[in-house]
């Protein structure tokens, strides 16, 4: 602390152009005396007491300033910085979730579709004939619906007026 309090001492007198004779004689006498900031001013020796040194003297005492004004806050510029943050908080959501569902909808692509009409089962099982489960709508042809004795499933044909499938259920 006591360094801090020299080093505080010694800007000040540099800031306010004391007389060279005083800064000689502080200096001087500093060199002598390690304890230069706990000695009266009285003691200390060659300082002349004039209006300079008066200045000086004052300096040299250890009493605090008064309370200082505080920096005034821009209300404004806060506002607006919050403004700020709230709307890209905003965007970086929506994003998140607009991302999130283009994700989702990607990977249930083929699930999306409710029913496939019997062309666009055909176009599908000839793209890939390893997928053979599918939801199939379209018109029952009549009377093409059978049910065979030996077997507990049900047969009947499926149209969309193009096409004609054979479906066992």
């Amino acid at each position: 602390m006591a360094a801090r309090l020299a080093l505080r001492l010694r800007s000040q007198l540099v800031h306010t152009g004391a007389s060279t004779s005083l800064r000689s004689s502080i200096s001087a006498s500093a060199a002598r005396s390690p304890a230069l900031i706990f000695t009266p001013l009285y003691e200390i020796p060659n300082v002349q007491l004039d209006a300079s040194s008066i200045t000086a003297s004052r300096l040299l005492s250890t009493a605090r300033r008064g309370p200082t004004r505080p920096k005034q806050v821009d209300i404004g510029a806060r506002a607006r910085q919050l403004q700020n943050r709230r709307l890209w908080t905003y965007a970086l959501t929506f994003s998140c979730i607009a991302g999130f569902i283009v994700i989702v909808l990607n990977q249930f692509q083929d699930q999306l579709v409710f029913y496939v009409t019997p062309t666009d089962a055909m176009e599908k099982y000839a793209a890939n004939p390893s997928k053979n489960k599918f939801r199939l709508g379209g018109l029952v042809l009549e009377g093409s619906v059978a049910q065979p004795a030996s077997s507990p499933e049900m047969e009947f044909v499926i149209t969309d007026l193009i096409t004609d499938i054979l479906v066992r259920y």
